[in-house]
């Protein structure tokens, strides 16, 4: 079983992870534990536990790590060595990893990377060479993936685009500007004359549903019997846009404040159940809502 507590074997190695950003379709943490366990088997060692630094930069020292670190400082109990997927899943800064591999090699403990052959030896110039050139080449490449950032932030403010979006802005016809259609002023033009002629529709068809198509027959419209807001509500509006018996009509049977009596639908005059206005109980408009 190559998972199993420590039993003091000389090789019960600690598998070590690390990744920078998690993301939902990443799948480093599963490549990363079967190169783990396929080098710990190459070495007949077995794995006792794992420390698995997630959302962590390769530029923290080993030491130091939330993970890693207690068991580098000796405060997790006895293990016989490192495994990791590759040096730089040990550290990308090459002092960093230079102090990793010599501590286990002065506590003679196994250091184990995937795609090496064997353990690593820091006695032999020839690993211990190998083992700085790689430690190197993680730190360069840590190197190159700050200044890409760097540089992605600094273009962003500068664009003053948030990160991650585009602007895209499309002509009005060929060859014209590129400005979106809500900054031409010919679109804006175009805009404000469709909206009024909305309103007249709008006010229009109010109209012949509150006095009739010919103007002649009083019928109270559906929002008026509501008591809803509508365009009839507007005397100028009426006045404007409905005939001129129309118009007459509403003056008729308007209120000296702008608000007109209630018609039955028998025809013109107040209310059935309502009270005509008075010197007494004289009409008032609603409280604002």
């Amino acid at each position: 079983m190559i998972e199993r507590p420590y039993d003091g074997c000389g090789k019960c190695l600690l598998g070590v992870r690390r990744l920078s950003r998690m993301k939902p379709a990443t799948s480093s943490p599963e490549r990363q534990r079967e190169d783990v366990l396929t080098a710990a088997a190459s070495v007949g060692g077995h794995i006792i536990g794992w420390a698995d630094d997630w959302e962590l930069s390769g530029a923290m020292d080993a030491v130091t790590r939330p993970k890693l670190g207690p068991w580098l400082r000796d405060e997790r109990g006895p293990y016989g060595g490192l495994v990791a997927a590759a040096v730089d899943g040990i550290g990308r800064n090459a002092v960093d990893c230079l102090n990793t591999g010599y501590k286990m090699r002065d506590e003679g403990k196994l250091l184990v990377t995937y795609g090496h052959e064997g353990p690593w030896d820091l006695n032999d110039t020839t690993d211990e060479n190998r083992f700085t050139m790689e430690a190197w080449g993680a730190q360069m490449e840590l190197r190159a993936i700050q200044r890409r950032n760097r540089s992605a932030t600094v273009k962003t403010r500068a664009s003053r685009t948030p990160q991650g979006e585009t602007l895209v802005r499309f002509p009005l016809r060929p060859g014209g500007d590129g400005r979106s259609a809500s900054q031409a002023p010919t679109a804006r033009s175009r805009a404000s004359a469709s909206i009024l002629a909305s309103s007249r529709r709008i006010v229009d068809s109010a109209g012949q549903d509150r006095f009739g198509t010919s103007g002649s027959t009083a019928v109270p419209s559906r929002s008026s019997r509501a008591g809803g807001a509508s365009a009839t509500h507007s005397l100028t509006a009426s006045r404007d846009y409905a005939p001129a018996r129309t118009a007459q009509a509403v003056s008729a049977r308007s209120v000296t404040r702008g608000c007109r009596t209630p018609a039955d639908p028998a025809g013109p005059g107040p209310a059935r159940g309502v009270p005509a206005e008075s010197e007494d109980h004289p009409w008032t408009l609603p409280d604002a809502v």
